[in-house]
C-alpha cells in the first residue's frame, strides 16, 4: 500500500528511497511472490536482508532452534532487528519511514506518527 501511494503521489521522492525487506526465515511462501510483484510493478527493487549466516528455515532451526521455543526478544533480535540494522547501515539515509502500527506488538502502547529523536515517520501508526 505504501509503495503504491508513494508511486501515485510522490514518484520523485520514491525514486530516491530505499525499500527494505527483511526475511525472517519464517515468512509465508506468498510473501516473496508478492514482494517481487511489487518490485516489478513499481520498478523499485527492495534491499533484502535475512538472518545472518543462514539461508533457509532448516538452517535457522539448526543454528537457533525452533522459533516457537525461542525467547521472543531473542527471535526478534536475530530475525528482525539485526538484519534491519545491517540494511540501515547500507542505505545511509537521513529519515526512516516504517510500516509499523501500534496494534502489532504489546510494547507499542503508543506509537507516534513522527518520532523526532529517531527521525522516523510511522504513517500507519494508528491503523488497525
Amino acid at each position: 500500500v505504501f509503495v503504491a501511494l508513494m508511486h501515485e503521489h510522490f514518484p520523485k521522492i520514491l525514486s530516491g528511497m530505499n525499500l527494505v525487506a527483511i526475511d525472517t526465515m519464517h515468512l509465508f511462501d506468498t510473501t516473496h511472490v508478492v514482494a517481487k510483484q511489487v518490485e516489478a510493478r513499481y520498478g523499485k527493487a527492495a534491499l533484502w536482508k535475512a538472518v545472518a549466516d543462514v539461508s533457509t528455515r532448516e538452517e535457522f532451526n539448526a543454528k537457533y532452534g525452533d522459533c516457537e521455543d525461542m525467547d521472543t526478544a531473542d527471535f526478534d533480535f536475530v530475525s528482525k532487528v539485526e538484519p534491519f540494522q545491517r540494511a540501515l547501515a547500507e542505505c545511509n539515509k537521513d529519515i526512516l519511514i516504517t510500516g509499523r502500527r501500534m496494534d502489532q506488538a504489546a510494547q507499542r502502547i503508543s506509537l507516534d506518527v513522527w518520532e523526532d529523536e529517531k527521525r522516523t515517520l510511522n504513517p500507519m501508526a494508528g491503523w488497525s
